[in-house]
């Protein structure tokens, strides 16, 4: 039953409505864990970085690419942006298979961008949040993994 809520709970935050149930106090809604000063936390124990070095998640990177190729998007001598970059390591990929002309890495959470630094120093990082307007503009934009978190995707898109 309490997963049944949380899904109806996160459908309507989905749509735009701060619906709440009675919950113990340590759990806490996907929008609640999602704050920056949350994000933040999490980041910075390194438990986070560690789940997007899991095979499953480079697998899913690898499957970016090969989504790239199929389609014929060569991002050769291109600047791309990875919004939600978490550790960077997305750009890592797409940097070692495109020699694209700059990267950059967007992420709210100061931390994570720390962390990306580590892992991959080359792009330029911006800690920016994805609901404001960012005024530069790059030939390719990718992000995975980042919509289903925010509460307005539309606005962010």
């Amino acid at each position: 039953m309490k997963s049944f809520l949380l899904f109806i709970k996160r459908v309507f935050y989905k749509l735009g409505v701060d619906i709440s149930f009675v919950r113990k106090e340590d759990d806490r809604s996907a929008i609640e864990m999602n704050e920056v000063d949350a994000m933040n936390r999490l980041w910075s124990t390194k438990e986070l970085s560690n789940r997007f070095l899991s095979k499953e998640v480079l697998k899913r990177f690898q499957e970016t690419l090969n989504i790239l190729k199929e389609h014929h998007i060569d991002l050769s001598g291109r600047s791309v942006m990875d919004v939600g970059c978490g550790n960077g390591m997305l750009l890592k990929f797409l940097s070692e298979n495109y020699p694209v002309s700059a990267q950059a890495g967007m992420e709210y959470a100061e931390a994570a961008i720390e962390v990306a630094r580590e892992l991959n120093p080359v792009p330029e990082y911006i800690v920016h949040d994805i609901n404001e307007p960012y005024g530069v503009q790059y030939d390719a934009v990718i992000s995975t993994e980042v919509i289903e978190h925010i509460l307005h995707p539309a606005r962010a898109v």
